[in-house]
């Protein structure tokens, strides 16, 4: 079969628990991430495409359009061509690489996207702040922490609470949402939306849903090897942040839906 679908996401909004349990849907392909700055550079070692000063924030290639072809090689799975992509990682590959992500779609059909946000900003926010502290983005089931092979030179700090850190989170996750707008508008396509919320209320229903806009059949038993990682601290932080974007007069400049989603009132 011919299937070709973009998972657009933002950091933090359960793409990675998304992505994995439709992996394992008989033709659903295999989305994968192939553009973040640390995967780039540990692919490009494993393609022979790395060049001496790639670095894991900084990767350089030998031959940007070789990397490219690659991942449209490795994201075809019998016809069906899935892949994650963050707006931002599509704007650093353009600016630094010279090579556009999207151009993997080239060629090909009634490409399908779906664009999976988090309602809750704040949450969305701390969680990235922790995972880009502690290099733990993923945790996978049954090992307790994460395995992924482009992070394990990553030198793991110690979390603390940063009012101006985590606001600048905040802000950066909020242009790189939507960033995604204006590419969906050009394209004058409408993309299936799904929210984090409701992917970890009920896994099985929105693979379901996701399935069933693909044109693929629904499946009886879904499961993902990705788990949450939310803990303790992700709550204090969260509400310590709240409270001080409140106290400080910071969330009175934000757009109505922005306050909403920071859950202050409106």
């Amino acid at each position: 079969m011919s299937l070709t679908y973009v998972v657009c996401a933002t950091p933090r909004v359960g793409s990675t628990y998304l992505c994995e349990a439709l992996g394992r849907v008989r033709g659903a392909g295999s989305p994968r991430e192939w553009f973040g700055r640390p995967r780039i550079h540990h692919l490009a070692g494993t393609w022979d495409l790395r060049a001496p000063q790639s670095t894991m924030d900084e990767p350089r290639l030998t031959d940007p359009s070789a990397y490219l072809r690659r991942v449209r090689a490795e994201a075809d799975s019998g016809g069906v061509l899935a892949l994650k992509l963050h707006w931002n990682q599509v704007e650093w590959s353009r600016d630094n690489l010279g090579v556009d992500p999207l151009a993997v779609l080239d060629g090909r059909q009634d490409v399908r996207f779906i664009r999976l946000y988090r309602d809750d900003l704040v949450l969305q926010t701390v969680s990235s702040y922790l995972a880009s502290v502690t290099k733990e983005y993923v945790r996978w089931a049954g090992t307790g922490h994460t395995d992924d092979d482009e992070f394990r030179d990553a030198v793991a700090g110690t979390p603390a609470y940063d009012f101006d850190v985590l606001l600048d989170t905040l802000q950066a996750l909020a242009v790189i949402e939507h960033g995604w707008s204006p590419f969906f508008a050009e394209r004058d396509t409408a993309p299936y939306t799904l929210s984090y919320e409701e992917l970890d209320d009920d896994l099985a229903g929105s693979v379901n849903g996701v399935l069933e806009y693909l044109g693929l059949p629904r499946q009886s038993v879904v499961t993902s090897p990705v788990v949450r990682q939310r803990t303790a601290t992700n709550d204090d932080l969260a509400q310590r942040f709240r409270s001080d974007l409140v106290s400080s007069g910071v969330v009175d400049a934000l757009p109505a839906d922005l306050r909403r989603r920071c859950g202050v009132p409106v």
